[in-house]
């Protein structure tokens, strides 16, 4: 049996071109236009101090606490994340003195 050699021409690229061809959508310039041209949302703007979930944190818990954890919150139609988020607030809500207290000791918080 002879090796094959595909130093001229590759068969694949017969495929993609061919797939190209057929693929390529019809479009005409005006669809472009309003697709570019579309108004911009004009609905209220974000608070300028609204606080994003932008930090991140690894736990690790016993398996049958987090098998807990999300049947409690599939039960409440929310994520775990927001789950947990809600309760740490609460916690912090429970917890002002303590945190007075650190403002006091400390000085200023550390954001």
């Amino acid at each position: 049996m002879a090796k094959k050699s595909f130093k001229d021409s590759n068969p694949a690229l017969q495929f993609i071109s061919q797939a190209q061809e057929e693929e390529a959508p019809a479009h005409n310039k005006q669809d472009t236009q309003d697709t570019y041209n579309k108004p911009k949302p004009t609905g209220p703007k974000p608070k300028a101090k609204e606080e994003t979930k932008s930090k991140r944190l690894n736990l690790l818990l016993q398996p049958s606490v987090l098998i807990d954890v999300e049947k409690i919150a599939a039960m409440k139609r929310t994520s775990v994340n927001d789950l947990i988020n809600t309760l740490l607030k609460e916690f912090i809500t429970q917890e002002a003195g303590t945190l007075a207290r650190y403002e006091e000791v400390f000085g200023g918080s550390e954001n």
